[in-house]
């Protein structure tokens, strides 16, 4: 059952684009919307296709598509280096586990998971974890207080500012300038190759200032166990995941509840299973889309059937007026009129007893509301 984006398989690339239509170059503070000066690295950033002679990290950088993050668990990095941090993102009542971020091509250089209450981080090529940070959930927070092993690279960054621009960028798709540890002196371009060596082409602009804090535009949320459980369609895992705590309502980072990714799916065991343990029939998304919407849109009328039969409102669609001048009032009547009006909205009445459950009074004759009658 493939029914999110988790469960596509990725593709490799394996050669080097062209060279960079122009340089990187420096926008001035108050030019672009951090508060310091960045170096625009889109220019290099952006044209560079990632490859590897190695079968091996080809074959890992595509690898992840569908992974829970299990492999990771309880797996230290080789740096025991640890350091504090005092990074907060907003985020729900409940942080579940599950990946927050999987890269789908060699040009994204990292995967990262949340499970136990540890953001692992782990390098995409060699699949390998590099460092693993504390995380804890209090007062809407996500609060990452200390990390282990090194996000660096080797590179003299400070680890709270890789960290924080991994989470930005990452987990919530926002745009944010990558750490560097200075710029004078040195070749541009070849510190733009340093940055997508690290970070891919997340790696859009980049400055050795300290960022002004911004709150991020909206919560950080993993895409859950329960989720990935409900798109497999393993009924079992989702009836652990729900007794161990999860809300059946919760929304993943896309904005969906697992009910929104069961109305997509092929058949109906989880979305059935979801209505009969209490899972809102018409929650909203982020966004405001209900399941019934989804089903709607993925054309799985069985789905929506059964959302219907659980009780999800859905007014009925109002009966389409012949205009004059449409091609339903040409075919009936010709060109139009001075009664053209008159003409189609008679007919109109006279055809149809209901018009919509959301209106209450029948539609009065044209001639009636010119002469003020009142109902």
């Amino acid at each position: 059952m493939a029914c999110c984006r988790w469960f596509q398989p990725a593709q490799a690339i394996g050669r080097l684009a062209s060279a960079p239509r122009s340089q990187p170059r420096w926008v001035a503070a108050d030019q672009n919307p951090f508060g310091v000066a960045i170096l625009d690295l889109t220019p290099v950033t952006q044209d560079l296709t990632a490859w590897s002679s190695d079968p091996v990290c080809a074959s890992n950088a595509i690898s992840f598509g569908g992974d829970d993050g299990s492999t990771f668990v309880g797996v230290l990095p080789r740096d025991p280096t640890s350091v504090a941090l005092d990074l907060r993102y907003p985020t729900d009542d409940v942080l579940a586990d599950g990946p927050l971020f999987l890269p789908s091509h060699m040009e994204q250089k990292w995967a990262l998971f949340l499970r136990d209450g540890k953001l692992i981080f782990v390098r995409s090529w060699r699949r390998e974890v590099v460092a693993i940070a504390d995380v804890s959930v209090a007062n809407g927070e996500a609060i990452l207080s200390r990390l282990t092993g090194s996000v660096a690279g080797g590179a003299e960054l400070r680890p709270e500012r890789v960290v924080d621009f991994l989470v930005r960028t990452h987990v919530l798709g926002e745009p944010f300038p990558a750490p560097i540890d200075g710029a004078e002196g040195r070749d541009l371009t070849q510190l733009a190759h340093e940055c997508f060596s690290l970070f891919g082409r997340f790696a859009t602009c980049a400055t050795p200032h300290e960022v002004p804090h911004r709150p991020p535009r909206r919560p950080l949320r993993s895409y859950s166990l329960l989720h990935l459980a409900i798109a497999r369609g393993d009924i079992e895992a989702a009836a652990r995941h729900v007794a161990s705590g999860v809300p059946i309502d919760l929304l993943a980072a896309d904005g969906l509840a697992p009910l929104h990714w069961a109305s997509v799916c092929a058949d109906g065991v989880a979305l059935e299973w979801l209505l009969e343990h209490g899972a809102q029939v018409d929650a909203p998304s982020a966004e405001g889309a209900t399941p019934l919407m989804n089903a709607v849109q993925a054309r799985r009328s069985e789905h929506v059937e059964r959302l219907l039969a659980h009780g999800v409102w859905a007014n009925k669609p109002v009966p389409l007026f012949p205009y004059p001048g449409s091609p339903d009032y040409s075919q009936r009547w010709g060109k139009p009129d001075d009664r053209a009006w008159e003409r189609a909205h008679e007919y109109y009445l006279n055809l149809y007893n209901e018009f919509s459950d959301v209106q209450e009074e029948r539609p009065l004759p044209l001639q009636d509301l010119e002469r003020g009658v009142s109902v």
